[in-house]
């Protein structure tokens, strides 16, 4: 067995975003590994509804995501 098989090897972004209603949304995102923060931050953008802005986009870590 190798750990090929069972993770992925991904990236930890900490992001905040501004909704259209004044929210303000903090989460941290698992994306695949070797993608520019600007691609994160068009991600965030076109994936969640209502978004004015996004805040801010933080490499935190690398880390596995589990397959499947």
């Amino acid at each position: 067995m190798l750990i090929e098989d069972y993770w992925v090897d991904s990236t930890l972004y900490y992001v905040e975003f501004i909704t259209l209603d004044g929210r303000v949304i903090k989460k941290e995102l698992i994306f695949p590994m070797g993608l520019p923060e600007e691609w994160v931050r068009d991600f965030v953008k076109s994936s969640f509804a209502q978004v004015k802005e996004v805040k801010l986009v933080e490499y935190m870590s690398e880390v596995l995501c589990a397959k499947g």
